[in-house]
């Protein structure tokens, strides 16, 4: 039933969690075994942070039709699924940087690891601590960044996740530049120099010839997206609610044909309340050498919002955050993007991607949805969303459902008792991520692979440890469209699988390399390989091997 795409959203969003953090840990855990770093395979781990993930699959769980009690269950497994791949991410990650030297004096080390088995060049996160507090009011932190060859490189110091009013926590973005399923060094240094004032500054039009991206400063509606002269957005791109219901299958017949009527926009806060209280209604919030970040402040009946967009300077994309703090009931809300070009409506599926109907029918798709125009793809990158609808050159993805617990039409009776109060899923705040790109058709999967499995870095210090033990797992793919899903030692052999996928309409000729041994491989459209990486030879399965 189309309702089940949406309602729940917090279980579907850490269901989607979830997936990615194991299969992140399992590559990582793989990469390390592979090369030696790890003395054994977290088999144990793994598995059950697999048996979590099926637990919360169970029927009315994660299609959000459950009671409350089943709601809770399923948190609960999940978020015990993600403590469990987490550990094996960070005991592998630690492991993979045991090779690293000691810091040098001054130093903050950074080291990062590229999940993905092709070279990456990403904007990338890291918070930490300088080493002593600054209490001088004169004084104030200074940091550069350079990259494993001593380069000085663009950076960008954002807010950090604390609110400490003190010269001490950091918090960095910069472009790395990461070799296939390794892990890459970057060095930053501190110094004092004298305070100067901050000074803000409003922008709201972004332009460097070939990207020119606007927020109207008073709607706080991203209107413009422009790549080399071509238009990709019309009007405003922006929240809209509609009426719902409280059944959270959306089983009416009406609902079949599309969930919600009636849609209404929202509309800017001209003096943000609730938990924004005290922001202007559209605002900039960062403006560096990496991106512009400007947050606008939307309201509802009942519910309020803020979109942040981070206008990335150095890429064709646009990051797109929104907190929607839900307070109605039966009303959907949604995301719109209305879109200036032509082409088929696509998202993407397990394992492949199927055509999307674009008559204001409910879609269900996972990490991509996009507008194939052809020679380029306009595509709305997410987190953990899984409903939308097209109507009229306008995307609308789904965010919430005010819906009630378990309400099940019987009949023409009553959906949900009267005479008392009954619970409702979703209010409160909810969270989502989206990335707006235009990129190449086959390039999709890669980009969306990027979005959602970022690579991992933190600041550390290692310790001195034996290098040589640690031996080699260089990959390499021989083309730029496909990309391996899934990396995992073998049940009962020493041998790392390998799932290679291209996710087009294409055919493509490839190859895999794994420590200098080649493998020849030819995939037909939307087809996944399964390859066997044992005694240091490479091998096609016939067989989906676990």
């Amino acid at each position: 039933q189309p309702g089940c795409y949406t309602s729940m959203h917090r279980i579907k969003q850490l269901h989607a969690q979830l997936e990615k953090e194991l299969y992140l840990a399992e590559k990582m855990a793989s990469v390390a075994y592979a090369k030696g770093a790890l003395a054994s395979y977290p088999e144990r781990e793994l598995r059950t942070a697999t048996e979590d993930l099926l637990n919360a699959e169970f029927h009315d769980v994660l299609p959000g039709t459950s009671i409350q009690c089943g709601e809770d269950a399923g948190i609960r497994f999940l978020n015990h699924g993600i403590l469990e791949a987490e550990r094996v991410k960070i005991k592998a990650y630690f492991a993979l940087s045991a090779k690293e030297a000691p810091a040098r004096n001054g130093e903050y080390p950074i080291v990062i690891f590229n999940p993905h088995a092709y070279a990456v060049s990403e904007n990338v996160e890291c918070e930490f601590m300088l080493a002593d507090q600054n209490w001088d009011g004169e004084i104030e932190s200074f940091l550069t960044v350079f990259d494993a060859n001593g380069n000085a490189i663009p950076y960008q110091v954002i807010k950090e996740e604390s609110n400490l009013n003190l010269d001490w926590r950091k918090r960095i973005v910069f472009k790395a530049d990461l070799s296939p399923l390794s892990t890459e060094r970057y060095s930053v240094y501190m110094e004092y120099k004298e305070k100067k004032e901050a000074q803000r500054k409003e922008a709201f039009v972004f332009d460097n010839g070939r990207k020119h991206v606007e927020i109207n400063p008073e709607t706080g509606l991203l209107c413009s997206y422009r790549i080399d002269g071509v238009e990709y957005l019309r009007d405003g791109f922006g929240l809209v609610g509609f009426d719902d219901n409280a059944d959270p299958w959306a089983m009416g017949h009406h609902q079949q044909i599309r969930v919600g009527e009636n849609e209404t926009p929202f509309v800017t806060s001209a003096k943000p309340d609730g938990p924004f209280a005290g922001m202007r209604s559209v605002q900039t919030v960062e403006d560096g050498d990496i991106y512009l970040g400007v947050e606008a402040f939307f309201e509802q009946n009942n519910s309020r919002a803020r979109i942040l967009y981070k206008i990335y300077k150095n890429t064709d994309d646009i990051d797109i955050d929104v907190t929607l703090y839900m307070g109605d009931i039966n009303r959907m809300i949604k995301l719109k993007v209305p879109v200036a070009i032509e082409g088929k409506l696509i998202g993407q599926t397990a394992f492949g991607t199927e055509e999307l109907f674009t008559d204001a029918r409910e879609n269900v798709a996972q990490r991509f949805v996009a507008i194939d125009g052809g020679d380029q793809c306009l595509a709305l990158l997410n987190e953990d969303v899984y409903g939308n609808h097209y109507e009229n050159s306008a995307l609308y993805m789904s965010l919430v459902r005010g819906i009630t617990y378990c309400a099940h039409p019987i009949r023409d009776r009553i959906l949900i008792p009267d005479d008392r109060f009954t619970k409702k899923a979703d209010q409160g705040e909810n969270r989502y991520s989206f990335r707006l790109t235009v990129c190449d058709r086959t390039a999709l999967e890669r980009k969306t692979q990027q979005f959602v499995t970022k690579p991992y870095g933190l600041n550390i210090f290692p310790v001195p440890a034996d290098a040589s033990k640690i031996g080699d797992f260089q990959i390499e793919l021989g083309d730029d469209t496909t990309v391996v899903s899934t990396i995992k030692k073998a049940d009962g052999r020493e041998a790392i699988l390998l799932r290679l996928m291209n996710n087009t309409e294409n055919t493509v000729t490839s190859y895999v390399r794994i420590n200098g041994t080649k493998l020849p491989l030819a995939f037909g459209r939307y087809e996944v390989k399964t390859v066997v990486y044992e005694n240091g030879t490479l091998s096609e399965s016939p067989e989906l091997l676990i």
